[in-house]
């Protein structure tokens, strides 16, 4: 092989990368959109808890 395919083959490569990465970038920015306009409070309400929890049992002390 010749250096210029090398060139062509790996500059092919990094383009393909790069078209995914878009793609799965975009597809994941879609997703979070999504969740975040749902009613996501029940996700998250767990942490809540504790958090709560761990303040009750810093002002006791």
């Amino acid at each position: 092989m010749t250096s210029i395919e090398v060139n062509q083959f790996l500059k092919g490569l990094f383009k393909s990368k790069n078209d995914c990465l878009a793609r799965f970038k975009g597809d994941f920015l879609l997703q979070l959109k999504e969740f975040s306009a749902q009613d996501n409070k029940d996700v998250y309400a767990e942490e809540a808890a504790a958090q709560r929890e761990r303040r009750a049992t810093d002002y006791a002390q």
